[in-house]
């Protein structure tokens, strides 16, 4: 027997014989294709929320950002590959980074909190540098290791509760000083990775193909900057860029 994402999977059917699976879908999720967030409104939403898409037109802005947020604290969620298309691009731009959801915070003196790097709001015990107000608290989940799932990619320095039942909220949010908890709170935006830095000619289409899957936990944003070339030949253009992901879900649908 194993347990995946809490559930207990028996490593063999009825009859005995080993059970395999050939697909990077992780067991207990669906297979979808999404060109749109969740509606971060309330937390059991499935899309409606903003569209990963750029249409550029002249004397627009030439860096147009897009932040794409999911539902995940009660939806298990993984994404795997993702399909561009784009029409009339000349040598423009698409960055794709994953970024934490930021926690506002404001200079103080006394509290229990501190500003670590300029970023990462660590605990203190009433000798902290910032004031953080509860409401304004953004709890960013550090994943589980693929490669040791026995730990978590890297320290996480706050713990909290999460009430799926009646409020759907956290509570009870603590500080683990020693990083052996489950979240981080970040008081500026920084960058975890950059999987897509990628130039576009023309128009056309590309499946960025891969083996591997990426969770995306609570607290995690997609963000999707579109930038528009006027160096390499010094004029304005118009271009559009659409971008379906696919992902694997607990839920499809909203519940």
């Amino acid at each position: 027997m194993a347990e995946v994402q809490g559930l207990t999977i028996d490593s063999k059917t009825y009859d005995n014989k080993l059970w395999v699976q050939n697909s990077a879908r992780p067991i207990g999720t669906y297979t979808c294709f999404t060109s749109e967030g969740d509606n971060t409104a309330w937390p059991t939403l499935v899309g409606g929320g903003v569209r990963i898409m750029n249409h550029h037109e002249v004397g627009d802005s030439t860096v147009n950002t897009v932040y794409v947020d999911f539902n995940t604290v009660e939806n298990m969620t993984y994404m795997q590959e993702g399909v561009g298309m784009w029409s009339n691009a000349y040598y423009d731009t698409l960055n794709l980074e994953v970024v934490p959801t930021v926690t506002k915070c404001v200079a103080g003196t006394s509290t229990n909190f501190n500003l670590y790097g300029g970023y990462l709001i660590l605990p203190a015990a009433g000798n902290g540098n910032i004031t953080v107000q509860p409401e304004d608290i953004r709890l960013v989940e550090i994943p589980m290791s693929l490669d040791d799932p026995a730990k978590r990619q890297s320290p996480a320095f706050w713990n909290a509760q999460y009430d799926a039942t009646d409020t759907h909220q956290f509570v009870n949010i603590t500080p683990a000083p020693y990083g052996d908890g489950t979240y981080n709170l970040f008081g500026a935006e920084v960058t975890f990775q950059r999987p897509v830095n990628m130039m576009l000619l023309a128009s056309g289409n590309l499946v960025l193909k891969s083996d591997d899957i990426a969770q995306i936990v609570h607290g995690i944003r997609l963000k999707l900057t579109f930038i528009t070339d006027t160096v390499t030949d010094r004029t304005d253009h118009e271009w559009q860029m659409a971008v379906i992901l696919k992902m694997h879900r607990k839920y499809v649908s909203s519940f």
